[in-house]
């Protein structure tokens, strides 16, 4: 056993989880950089990840609130939102549109009105979850000048948008390959540009890190979260939030106190 001083099982289960996501985060992308380097690079975020300390309570970051959709919010909203949901249960190929219309308590020629097809559906929720990180990158870095400031606060905005509406982040990552053919690139160039924004700065808040080498620890924190959110997200989701949220950090930024 690496960490005999763990006593929690929940502790160990998270650790092992993270550490697993870390290196599975490496066929999530097609950054480029030589095999030992990047044979390097995981082996040190993974060893990070596994040694560290997750914080004993609740952090003093903002508290993230669960998305709620309703009549209220309009058709469209309560469509997109629905359908979310059902891919992110089912999966895209097994949701129709006849399960998205059943859900909204619409008819399926209703859904027309407002999409071309389940494609469409799709393409819009990954241009959502794209242009909030987008925004959320620009707003960071219009009210942040330090570069470890910066990465603290884009992890803050990252992780409660997670938290807030896990089932559009995780079709987000799960769903790429059935992004409409007409949509693919802008929405892969939309999402390498803010993935090297992101590396920029981790690399401005610890030059032992290039910005190349920086991608693959972005991207590994982006593989945690989804993967640790995903099952963590239904547990009390103050506390859930601030081990994710330090798990990033610590993916990004190296050693980081709990």
């Amino acid at each position: 056993m690496l960490r005999p001083d763990l006593e929690l099982r929940r502790e160990r289960w998270i650790l092992s989880a993270a550490v697993l996501s870390v290196l599975g985060s490496i066929t999530d992308h097609h950054a480029q950089l030589a095999s030992d380097r990047i044979h390097a690079i995981l082996a040190t975020i993974a060893r990070n990840v596994r040694d560290t300390d997750l914080p004993a309570g609740v952090s003093d970051h903002r508290s993230p609130v669960r998305a709620a959709v309703g009549p209220e919010s309009g058709e469209y909203e309560q469509i997109l939102y629905a359908a979310i949901v059902l891919f992110n249960e089912r999966g895209y190929r097994d949701t129709g549109m006849e399960d998205i219309a059943a859900a909204v308590g619409v008819s399926t020629t209703g859904i027309y009105r407002f999409f071309s097809g389940k494609a469409a559906i799709l393409g819009a929720a990954y241009r959502r979850a794209a242009d909030r990180m987008s925004s959320d990158l620009a707003t960071v870095l219009a009210t942040a000048d330090a570069p470890r400031d910066i990465v603290g606060r884009l992890a803050d905005a990252f992780v409660l948008r997670f938290f807030a509406n896990p089932e559009l982040a995780y079709v987000y990552y799960a769903e790429r390959v059935n992004v409409p053919a007409e949509e693919r690139l802008a929405l892969h160039n939309l999402q390498r540009a803010t993935v090297d924004a992101w590396a920029r700065q981790v690399s401005a808040a610890r030059p032992d890190m290039s910005p190349d080498e920086a991608r693959f620890a972005v991207h590994a924190g982006f593989a945690l979260v989804t993967d640790l959110g995903r099952f963590m997200h239904a547990a009390e989701t103050r506390s859930a939030s601030a081990v994710v949220r330090h798990l990033l950090l610590v993916t990004l930024l190296g050693h980081v106190e709990p």
